[in-house]
């Protein structure tokens, strides 16, 4: 599956990469036989090193069409990515990557109260 990925991600692609709760955009700088990504982040994104899957699809391409990922590298303005699975078909993303939750909670609602015991 991961041929079919390379064939997906071209080098100057413009990509969204879901992790966490950041969504980052990216250009492909190259892609590897072996399903690397060599990414550059477009000015002013972020992209933090995580542990579990991201998901990576084109830039304005449907967020259940995404291929998912682990982060090998992220840099200040790069990360290098590995292809672990090409999606072809729709599917849900993963719980908290990508998705927003259906009611936000209001920023006071985390701090305790001055009457609460601490």
């Amino acid at each position: 599956m991961v041929t079919s990925a390379l064939q997906s991600f071209g080098n100057g692609d413009l990509v969204e990469i879901d992790a966490a709760n950041v969504r980052a955009i990216a250009r492909v700088r190259e892609s590897s036989g072996d399903g690397r990504l060599h990414l550059a982040l477009e000015v002013g994104e972020y992209l933090p090193w995580v542990d579990g899957a991201v998901l990576i699809r084109h830039f304005g391409n449907d967020p259940t069409r995404s291929c998912t990922a682990t982060i090998l590298h992220a840099g200040a303005s790069t990360a290098l990515l590995q292809i672990v699975e090409m999606v072809e078909q729709v599917r849900t993303p993963p719980q908290g990557i990508g998705s927003v939750p259906p009611i936000a909670l209001s920023p006071h609602a985390t701090i305790p109260s001055i009457d609460d015991d601490w």
